[in-house]
């Protein structure tokens, strides 16, 4: 596995230890209800991949299979500052650290 951070986009690439997939089988690997021969005779019902193609797609990206790795490509986006919980100030990070500390943070 690896993760190819770009300027917008990110890619996690995992590779296939299987058997591999024959290069006119591809286009199919992501239909639903299909599910490819193993030499282990082992499979499951054929949604896996069809399931994590469409979450991808609902997130602005993609999954996709190419020389014997599976790629998932998303945009990265800018994480968004954490909400100040109620009852803490500008620097709630170091205040909710220090009550940890002295023995928890209960909501105020």
């Amino acid at each position: 596995m690896a993760i190819v951070p770009g300027e917008q986009t990110v890619d996690i690439r995992v590779a296939d230890d299987g058997t591999g997939v024959a290069p006119e089988a591809v286009d199919t690997l992501f239909q639903r209800f299909v599910r490819l021969a193993r030499l282990d005779g082992l499979g499951g019902a054929g949604l896996g991949l069809p399931i994590a193609r469409d979450l991808a797609r609902l997130h602005g990206g993609s999954l996709g299979y190419s020389e014997g790795m599976f790629v998932l490509h998303l945009r990265a986006q800018p994480t968004a500052p954490d909400p100040v919980p109620p009852g803490y100030g500008r620097n709630w990070g170091a205040q909710l650290q220090e009550d940890v500390r002295n023995g928890g943070h209960t909501c105020p």
